[in-house]
C-alpha cells in the first residue's frame, strides 16, 4: 500500500522548495514501511483494544461530557503514515525505497524571544528544518546507513492539517520509541574553552568507567564500590598533576549544559521520557563547543554527572528541605534554574524510569511543571508516557483542567490513587474554571498536584461505590463517623503524667529516638521543621506526644491497648510504608511502666486476680508500650484524637475542626493506615452563597466581647477539642464540602473494613454509618494560623472592680 496522495503532495512540495538547497528530500513512506518501523512499539498498544474500550465505558459512566474528548489510541496508529528526511541522491538511485530505521530529533522550536548560541547564529538556519545548519549537518552525519531516515516533527508533520497533527500527537510516543536513537539539540548552549575541555575529559572517563565495569565483570557490592571510588580517584590524580582546574570546569560545564531551554519544555520532556534509555544508542545531546564545533554527550553521562556533582555539595538542613518542598513546582517550572539541585531534579524527571505498577498520576505530576504553549498537549503527553491506550482531542482552560480530568481518567482506569492524594501544601487547593462562568474559580475536590509521585496504583476493590466525577465534586459512597474526634481526658492525662514521670519514660523515649535509623531521624527532623514552617513551633503536639498517647490508651481500655500492636503491624507491613513495620518488637525497658499501667486497670482487684492478669498480659502490654513510644508513630499524627468504633475499639485521626465530620470513602476503606483515607467533611449546600474567606472563619476583631464569653461563641470555628458545632447531617441531600485529608489508624481492620466493603456491616445505630452516593465538593481548609493569631487580638470588656479595689 502506497502513501496517500496528500502525503506525497506535501512531501514533494517540501522537497522542491525548502529542502532542495540542502540536497535533501522529504519522503512519504508506504503504509507497509511505516507499520514495519513502528510494529514493535505499537504491538503492546494493539493488544490493549479491550482495555481502551473498558476505560472509555467507565469514563462515560463517570462523566459523559469528558469521555467524548477521548478516543482509542489504536485509531491513530492504524492511519499513521510517516515521512522521512533523506539525501536526494538516495531517491534517484532507488526505484523502490525502504527505510530500515531512523533517527528522531528532539529540539525546541525557534521563537524571537529565545536567544540561540553564537555558533547557531553564525549562519542562516537550514531551510525546512528551521534549525542551525551545523546541527543539521551533525544530525545527518549520525545516520548509520545511507537509507536511514531522519524524523523531525515540524517538517515531517503537515502543520496545516489539524487531523494529521492530532493523529501524530496521539502516536508520538510510538513514533519516538520506534526510532533507533533520539538526538537532542541544545542550540542555546555553547561551552567555554574550560567547559569544553572538562566536559570531554569527564565524558571519556565515564566511558572508560563503563568499559572497565563491563570488562572486569563487576557485580553487586564490588560494582557499586568501584563506581563510587572511580571519579574521586581520578580527581585526586588531577590535583596531583596540576589539572585541578578541571574540577571547577566540570561543575561549570554541568551548570551550562543542563540549563538549556530543552530541559524546560513539556514536549521535550515527553520525548525523553518515552524513549528507552539503554546503554546502546543512548539518547545523544548536541551542543556547541567554544570554537563552534558541535559536541555530543550521552544522556546517561549527563544524568550521572548531575547526581555525582550534587552529592559532592553539602546537604540541605531540614528547614531548607521543607522550604524547598513547598516550592518544588515553581522550581521545576523555572525556565532558568539557578542551582545544581534544581538542575539535578529536573534531569531526573526527564529519565522516565517509573516504578513498574506505579500509578499513572505520577506521569501528569512529572509533566505539569514544564512549559507548554497548548495546555491540552499536557494531557496527551501524560497519556503517552503513562501508556494509557487512549488519545485526547479536546480543549482545556489550563493546567488545572488537565489535573482533574487526568484524575478522572485514572479512576476510570481502575486506579483509586486520586482519592488518597493530598495537596502539595496545606495552604494550596486546586482551583478550576466554573463551566457556567469561566471568570469564576471553583475549588476542586482533586488536590493540587505533588511533584514526583512514586506510589503504586490502587485497584478498585469495592466496585460501584464511585458514581460520578466532575471538576468540583465527586459522587461516592462514604463511611461517616457519628462522633467528633476527642482528646484524651484530663483525668487520663494526669495519670499518664505521673506514670511517665515515675518511670522516666520521656528520657527513655528520647534515647530510643536517638538510636533510631538515619531515615527515621531525618523524617523526625523534617516533621519538626515542617511544624515550624507552618507556625506550630509553640510547645504542643510534639512536646506532649508521649503523655497524650499513654492517656489515650488509658481512656481506650485494656482490650484496645492489647490489640494496638497487631493493628499497627498489619497497617505498616505493606512495602509502600517505607519506615518499617511497627508493633513487632517488645522492649523490656518498659516492664515497670507496663506494670504501672496494669495496676491502673486492675486497681480494685485482689492480689491474686492482679497476678493472674499480670502473667497473662504483661508481655503484651510491654509490646503495646513499645509501639506507643516508637519514634515512628508520630509519622501518622503529632496530635492524636480518638473516635469510637464500637465493641471497645477506637480509631485515631489528627485534630479536626469542631464543624467537621470524619469520613472514609468506601472505595479506599480497606487500605492500610499509611494511605490518606480520612476526609474532613461538612454538610454543604452547593446552591448557597460562597464562603467569604477568610473572614467567615475568623472572629470579628472590631467587636468587644464579654470576659466570660465562650470561645465557641467568639470563634466561628475551632478544633474538635472545643464544643461540637457540627451542622446536622442531611443524608437525603448528601452534599458535603471537603476541608482536608489525613490518616486514620490504630484500629483493627476486621471484616467490615475488608474489601469489598458492604453496607450491611455498618448498621444505622452503630458508630459508623454507610451513606450511598454522597456528593463531595472541594473547599478551602480553615486558616488555622489566622485563628491562632486572633486570640491575643481579641477585645474584651474591661475588668470591673469592687469597692475594695479587687478585680471582680
Amino acid at each position: 500500500m502506497e502513501a496517500k496522495p496528500n502525503d506525497c503532495v506535501y512531501a514533494e512540495l517540501k522537497s522542491r522548495t525548502v529542502l532542495a538547497g540542502l540536497n535533501q528530500a522529504l519522503v512519504a513512506l508506504s503504509k507497509e514501511n511505516t507499520q514495519r518501523l513502528i510494529s514493535r512499539a505499537a504491538e503492546k498498544m494493539k493488544n490493549r483494544r479491550e482495555d481502551a474500550a473498558a476505560i472509555l465505558k467507565r469514563l462515560r459512566e463517570l462523566n459523559p461530557t469528558v469521555a467524548d474528548r477521548f478516543q482509542p489510541k489504536q485509531d491513530a496508529l492504524d492511519s499513521l503514515v510517516l515521512r522521512m528526511i533523506l539525501p536526494s541522491d538516495i531517491l534517484f538511485s532507488n526505484d523502490t525505497l525502504d527505510v530500515p530505521s531512523y533517527l528522531i530529533v528532539s529540539y525546541c522550536w525557534h521563537y524571537p524571544d529565545w536567544p540561540l548560541a553564537p555558533a547557531a547564529r553564525a549562519q542562516p538556519l537550514a531551510g525546512g528544518w528551521e534549525i542551525s545548519r551545523p546541527m543539521v549537518d551533525a544530525v545527518m552525519g549520525l545516520r548509520q546507513s545511507p537509507h536511514e531516515g531522519v524524523w523531525l516533527d515540524k517538517l515531517c508533520i503537515n502543520q496545516g492539517e489539524e487531523e494529521e497533527k492530532q493523529g501524530h500527537i496521539a502516536a508520538m510516543d510510538i513514533i519516538y520509541q520506534s526510532a533507533r536513537r533520539i538526538v537532542i539539540l541544545l542550540e542555546d548552549v555553547q561551552l567555554s574553552k574550560l567547559e569544553t575541555n572538562a566536559g570531554l575529559t569527564y565524558a571519556k572517563l565515564y566511558q572508560d568507567l563503563c568499559d572497565e565495569v563491563k570488562n572486569l565483570g563487576l557485580e553487586g557490592e564490588a560494582r557499586s564500590k568501584y563506581i563510587e571510588e572511580y571519579f574521586p580517584s581520578k580527581e585526586k590524580e588531577f590535583r596531583s598533576t596540576g589539572q585541578e582546574y578541571l574540577l571547577d570546569g566540570i561543575r561549570d560545564f554541568a551548570m551550562n549544559i543542563l540549563s538549556g531551554r530543552w530541559y524546560s519544555r513539556a514536549w521535550c520532556a515527553h520525548e525523553s521520557r518515552v524513549v528507552p534509555h539503554q546503554k546502546i544508542n543512548n539518547p545523544l545531546l548536541l551542543c556547541f563547543g567554544h570554537d563552534g564545533r558541535v559536541l555530543t554527550f550521552e544522556f546517561r553521562f549527563l544524568f550521572y554527572m548531575a547526581i555525582y556533582l550534587y552529592d559532592q555539595e553539602p546537604g540541605p538542613s531540614a528547614e531548607d528541605q521543607v522550604a524547598s518542598a513547598f516550592t518544588i513546582a515553581d522550581t521545576l517550572a523555572d525556565s532558568n534554574p539557578k542551582t545544581l539541585s534544581q538542575l539535578r531534579f529536573r534531569i531526573q524527571s526527564l529519565h522516565g524510569a517509573e516504578e513498574p505498577g506505579g500509578t499513572a498520576m505520577q506521569h501528569v505530576a512529572n509533566i505539569i511543571g514544564f512549559g507548554c504553549l497548548k495546555k491540552g498537549d499536557l494531557m496527551s503527553i501524560a497519556l503517552n508516557t503513562a501508556g494509557i491506550p487512549l488519545s485526547f482531542n479536546g480543549e482545556v482552560s489550563g493546567v488545572e483542567d488537565v489535573i482533574w480530568m487526568f484524575s478522572l481518567l485514572v479512576i476510570a482506569s481502575n486506579d483509586l490513587f486520586p482519592l488518597i492524594r493530598t495537596d502539595k501544601s496545606m495552604s494550596q487547593k486546586l482551583r478550576i474554571a466554573d463551566p457556567k462562568n469561566p471568570s469564576k474559580r471553583l475549588i476542586s475536590w482533586v488536590p493540587s498536584m505533588n511533584q514526583g509521585i512514586a506510589d503504586d496504583r490502587l485497584p478498585e476493590m469495592s466496585p460501584g461505590t464511585i458514581t460520578a466525577v466532575a471538576g468540583d465534586y465527586i459522587e461516592l459512597d462514604l463511611l461517616v463517623f457519628k462522633a467528633s474526634p476527642t482528646n484524651a481526658s484530663p483525668e487520663a492525662q494526669e495519670i499518664a503524667s505521673r506514670i511517665l514521670e515515675e518511670n522516666q519514660i520521656d528520657a527513655l523515649a528520647g534515647e530510643i529516638a536517638e538510636g533510631a535509623d538515619a531515615g527515621t531521624k531525618r523524617t523526625r527532623e523534617l516533621m519538626s521543621a515542617t511544624m515550624k514552617a507552618v507556625g506550630r513551633e509553640r510547645a504542643g503536639p510534639m512536646a506532649v506526644f508521649n503523655k497524650l498517647w499513654l492517656a489515650h490508651a488509658l481512656d481506650c481500655g485494656l482490650e484496645w491497648l492489647l490489640r494496638f500492636p497487631d493493628a499497627m503491624q498489619s497497617d505498616t507491613c505493606d512495602p509502600a510504608w517505607i519506615h518499617g513495620p511497627l508493633g513487632e518488637s517488645t522492649d523490656p525497658r518498659f516492664t515497670k511502666t507496663a506494670e504501672a499501667v496494669l495496676k491502673h486497670f486492675f486497681q480494685s482487684s485482689s492480689p491474686e486476680e492482679y497476678e493472674s492478669q499480670r502473667s497473662q498480659h504483661l508481655q503484651l502490654i510491654i509490646r503495646s508500650l513499645t509501639t506507643l513510644f516508637d519514634p515512628r508513630l508520630p509519622f501518622f499524627t503529632a496530635a492524636p484524637r480518638r473516635l469510637p468504633l464500637g465493641n471497645g475499639d477506637h480509631a485515631f485521626v489528627s485534630s479536626t475542626s469542631n464543624r467537621a465530620y470524619v469520613a472514609v470513602p468506601v472505595a479506599i476503606a480497606h487500605l492500610p493506615a499509611h494511605f490518606k483515607r480520612e476526609w474532613n467533611i461538612e454538610p454543604f449546600d452547593p446552591l448557597a452563597e460562597p464562603e467569604n474567606l477568610p473572614d467567615d472563619h475568623l472572629p470579628d476583631l472590631t467587636k468587644v466581647y464579654p470576659r466570660d464569653a465562650k470561645a465557641e461563641d467568639v470563634f466561628p470555628v475551632l478544633t474538635s477539642d472545643y464544643e461540637d458545632r457540627r451542622a446536622p447531617r442531611d443524608d437525603t441531600m448528601g452534599t458535603w464540602r471537603l476541608r482536608r485529608r489525613g490518616d486514620i489508624f490504630g484500629f483493627t481492620r476486621g471484616k467490615a473494613w475488608t474489601a469489598p466493603v458492604r453496607e450491611d456491616d455498618f448498621p444505622r445505630d452503630g458508630e459508623v454509618i454507610y451513606l450511598r452516593r454522597q456528593r463531595v465538593y472541594g473547599a478551602e481548609d480553615y486558616d488555622w494560623g489566622g485563628i491562632h493569631a486572633a486570640w491575643p487580638k481579641l477585645k474584651l470588656e474591661p475588668e470591673t472592680t469592687t469597692e475594695e479595689g479587687q478585680a471582680a
